[in-house]
């Protein structure tokens, strides 16, 4: 089988289409209070995390916010 690429192809990123960002600062680890913090109040700005990047999720990675409108937010993520 062939290893899946790293990256996205060209024009299918998320973080291309200007809707993704990777953060650091203390908000990359889970257990900060940065990350804390954009975790309950991000929402409120529709910053998101998908459920594939939450801590348990398919593909952990907790740096990984998404944004998308506010009126679809859903407080479960």
């Amino acid at each position: 089988p062939k290893k899946p690429a790293l990256t996205a192809a060209p024009g299918t990123s998320v973080h291309g289409l200007g809707r993704a960002v990777d953060l650091c600062g203390g908000a990359e680890r889970s257990s900060t209070p940065e990350h804390r913090w954009l975790a309950t109040h991000g929402p409120s700005y529709g910053w998101i995390r998908p459920t594939w990047a939450a801590d348990g999720g398919s593909r952990p990675e907790p740096w990984h916010f998404e944004f998308q409108s506010k009126d679809t937010v859903s407080h479960e993520h």
